[in-house]
């Protein structure tokens, strides 16, 4: 879990600011194990709220994903100067690959990180929203695909 942690944290670091609240809804609390299993395909660990992340960075639910993967899902309060298109441009700066996302509303995209982490962002209101999959014995279109069904799943029930 430890890259899958870390990743997130240096790629939100990127764009966290001070003045970032923690988003109120539990991570954790989106989608069930059985849940999350149906979407990707494989079998999943309970999951867990990851309690090393700073407020800034949001709430991290991470679970296990067969014998050597791993995932989360990532809820954050985008502060008032915060915009999809800054946090992506971001990414891109720091030299993460990131391509459009297209069924998740405005400036979804996805962002392939360090690991081999691939995580596909979201924003519903001022809710960042970012689901994320390390998968080694998946191609990354595959990956792609099991994210998409993720958000699918997660998108709807956050406020």
């Amino acid at each position: 879990m430890r890259p899958l942690t870390l990743t997130a944290v240096l790629l939100l670091a990127l764009v966290a600011a001070a003045s970032a609240q923690t988003a109120t809804l539990d991570p954790c609390g989106l989608l069930t194990q059985a849940e999350i299993k149906a979407a990707i395909g494989m079998d999943v660990g309970v999951p867990k709220l990851n309690t090393t992340m700073g407020a800034a960075a949001g709430k991290l639910c991470d679970f296990k994903v067969g014998d050597i993967g791993a995932g989360g899902i990532l809820l954050r309060t985008l502060p008032a100067a915060e915009t999809p298109q800054r946090i992506r441009s971001e990414n891109e700066k720091a030299k993460i690959a990131t391509s459009d996302a297209q069924g998740f509303g405005p400036g979804a995209f996805y962002a392939v990180g360090s690991y081999g982490v691939i995580q596909l962002n979201a924003f519903k209101g001022s809710t960042q929203v970012i689901v994320q999959l390390m998968l080694m014995t998946k191609p990354p279109d595959q990956v792609r695909a099991a994210l998409a069904k993720l958000m699918t799943a997660v998108l709807p029930k956050v406020k």
